[in-house]
């Protein structure tokens, strides 16, 4: 919520894919403070396993789940002070 210009809005999305098949995130920016931001992946939707725990200045990154055909991504500002924050395909 508010990419580009506000990254103050703590959320967490599920991406899914049809069942046997894994889900694939594309991180095309992330912008966070390292200090306080971060985004968590997730395998699975509340209680899976951690996949990645990402902050400061990431693009273009790949990060597949192992057993679930569902992927939390759970972003989690504390500040979200003059950085973007996530965009993800």
């Amino acid at each position: 919520p508010g990419f580009p210009f506000s990254a103050s809005t703590p959320c967490d999305y599920f991406l899914t894919a049809p069942t046997g098949k894994k889900v694939e995130a594309e991180i095309l920016l992330l912008e966070a403070n390292s200090c306080c931001d971060s985004v968590i992946l997730y395998d699975g939707t509340l209680g899976g396993n951690v996949i990645a725990t990402l902050t400061g200045d990431i693009q273009n990154a790949n990060y597949t789940t192992k057993t679930s055909n569902i992927m939390r991504v759970s972003y989690q500002p504390k500040g979200g002070v003059n950085v973007k924050g996530l965009a993800v395909r």
